[in-house]
Parts: structure tokens; sequence; C-alpha cells
């Protein structure tokens, strides 16, 4: 099946190319305007005089880093007077390496590259759940969706921007651990389990080839989407998770209470000892099978995926995001619905906001990718 879906993505992207060939240098001719119009003003930045750090992945997503360092950041460093200086990683784990041997005199460390590398540099520079040199990311990924929620945009030109001119915002790092072992990953994302993982090894495992083509990354998240959608496998969960306070007004966000009556779609969750040894309030719980289960810290899991809507990274809690009890059309649906977040409107989905939560099944994030063990994510110091 997934190979009859890639070959039907193919033919449709096939039959696109000339116009999406044509919309792609029209980009590249207004970025190349804005970076010249930009430079061309007098502008100011608290970054001036001070040493910037680009680590640039040049083989993630569609292979953008090194165009959008040439074109867009440089000379955008250039003229405001930041000195800039770049590394180019050649292997995985490369960043993370990088990263752990950054000078303190370094103000920021930019990444050029998707979520994943991203990640590799907050272990790198993380100590103790806080980051001792602040980091910022530009869209050169296949999803970027860390760089829509801190920034609201995946255009290099405003991001850049952002980054160069704007002040810092404090970011919520959340630690990820199998439950009873000890090392701590940091994370910005958060934790994916059942169809996000289900795509995400699609696309980045068996179909991450096609990022070689033209468009690669557009066909294969397109085949990869169909194709879960249409097996709809159902992933065993045990869910535990500590609530966060909630108002009148996240209900109208629909957010679902803890303590909330299920549907038809659903069961009322339950209050159980916390998972952690520790008395910091109730937790709740749930035994299913689920399509979605996500524990989300940031707003956007991919630039056209709103999981969270609302969300920011700065707030003190995470979202957790179930669905169950749907059919493939009501599946279906709700991602058509997800880049604008009003997938959590259906009655199928269970949207809360915890303060630590834990997977019970093969879960993934970043760092940390167990099967048949706890997985748990808690949120640490913002930084």
């Amino acid at each position: 099946m997934l190979i009859g879906l890639l070959l039907a993505s193919a033919l449709i992207g096939l039959l696109c190319i000339p116009l999406l060939r044509l919309h792609a240098r029209l980009q590249q001719r207004r970025l190349a305007e804005q970076v010249e119009a930009f430079v061309s003003r007098k502008n100011q930045s608290c970054l001036s005089g001070k040493a910037v750090l680009a680590i640039c992945n040049p083989k993630g997503g569609q292979r953008t880093a090194l165009a959008v360092f040439d074109g867009v950041l440089q000379p955008m460093c250039k003229s405001l007077g930041i000195n800039l200086d770049l590394v180019v990683t050649t292997h995985a784990g490369h960043a993370e390496e990088i990263a752990k041997n950054v000078s303190a005199d370094v103000a920021l460390v930019i990444c050029l590259s998707g979520d994943g590398m991203l990640h590799e540099v907050v272990q790198g520079l993380s100590k103790d759940g806080a980051m001792r040199i602040p980091i910022a990311i530009l869209p050169c990924g296949s999803s970027n969706g860390i760089c829509k929620s801190l920034y609201s945009t995946v255009d290099p030109f405003e991001a850049t921007k952002q980054i160069l001119q704007g002040g810092r915002q404090a970011a919520s790092l959340v630690g990820v651990k199998a439950l009873g072992e000890g090392q701590v990953t940091s994370d910005i994302m958060g934790l994916s389990h059942a169809v996000v993982m289900d795509v995400n090894e699609i696309v980045e495992v068996k179909l991450r080839w096609m990022n070689s083509f033209p468009f690669g990354a557009e066909l294969k998240g397109i085949a990869a989407a169909l194709f879960v959608i249409a097996r709809m496998k159902k992933h065993h969960v045990v869910v535990k998770f500590l609530p966060a306070a909630s108002t009148e007004d996240d209900m109208k966000m629909h957010y679902t209470p803890p303590t909330a009556d299920g549907n038809a779609f659903r069961s009322k969750l339950r209050p159980v000892e916390s998972p952690l040894g520790e008395d910091g309030g109730t937790w709740y719980t749930f035994e299913d099978g689920v399509t979605w289960c996500e524990t989300m810290n940031v707003a956007w899991l991919a630039y056209d995926v709103q999981a969270s809507a609302g969300l920011m990274v700065s707030d003190p809690f995470m979202d957790i995001i179930v669905s169950r009890g749907h059919s493939r059309l009501q599946l279906l649906k709700s991602f058509l619905k997800a880049e604008e977040g009003k997938h959590v409107e259906d009655p199928w989905f269970e949207f809360a906001f915890g303060l630590a939560a834990c997977v019970g099944a093969r879960a993934w994030s970043n760092g940390v990718h167990v099967q048949g063990r706890w997985l748990v994510a808690d949120l640490l110091p913002r930084v």
C-alpha cells in the first residue's frame, strides 16, 4: 500500500513540478530582494560586535542550509556588524560535539537545520536542565515545527530578522527519560507516539532517500500521511499525567478537564497514584487503543500541523493530545483541520495539559526511543 501511495504521490508531483519550480524561483527572487533591501538600510541589533556561531547541517531536509547561510544569514549579520562563524556538520552527533565545545564568549548559537539537529545542540549546550548559551534555529529541515513555534514563520528572511533584531524569549525544556533510569535527555518538542511516530518512521527512515529529489520532502510527507490514515493502526497505550490547573478560558480552547465525563469515543479518566513516587498532586490515567498520542511543548509539530493551538514555548505546562474511537474518514477530517489547530474540537480527541506525563508503550522523543518501558516527559525550568 505504501508503494502505491508513493507512486500516486510521485505522479501528482511530476505533474506539478513545473509549477513548483516556478514557485521556488519566485520565492528565491523575493528572498534575495528582501535581503538586499535589509542590508541597504541602517539597522541595529543587540548582537552587533558580538560573536555568533552558525552550525549548519548541509544534508538536512531539502539541503538548503548552506544556501540560507550564504544568501540570508551571512549578509544580514555583516550589515549589522555581527561576528559570524560557521561550522558544518559531517556526521550524526557532530552538532552535539560542536555545541559542547562552544566558547563562553559566543553570544548566540544559530542552527541551520531541521528539528533533529537542534536537539543535538540542546544536548551539547544544556547543563542541569538549563542552557549555558542562547540558541536559535533557521528553517532548513523538512518539518520546521520548532521554527514555526518560535517565530510564527518558516520564511528564512523573517526568521533571521527576528533572531538578529528581536530580544530573547524564555522557553521551557522537557526532560525525557525511561522510568527508573537516571539519565535525562533535554528536548524542546516533547514526546511522540502512535500516528506521528508512524509518519516519522516512514519519512525519516524508509523514505529519507527522497530528500535528494526535487520536492521529495513534500511527496514523501503526502505518501506517509495517506498511508497511516489508510492503515489507521491503533497503538495500545497506558497514559498517566499530572494535570495543570485550568480556567474557564482554557475550556473555551477545548481543553478537557481530567474530571470530565466520557463520551461515545472515550471513557472517563480515573485517578491514579503518581508513577514517579512523589506527592505533587493527583495523577489521572487511561488505557486504550489510540491513533494520535502527543505530549507537546510547542504549538507546531510541523510547519503545517498545529498540534496545540495557542501553546507558547514559555508556558509552564505541556499539552497532551490523544485521539481514539474514530473512523478513517473522521481521522482524515481531523488531519485536514490540523494546520489551523481545530482538530482538537472533534469529540474523539482528548485535549488536556499537564506538568508531567508517562506513556507506557513504544514511544519516541528526539533523544530517547524505547519499547516496552515507561517513558516520562517532565517540564524543566524555563531557560
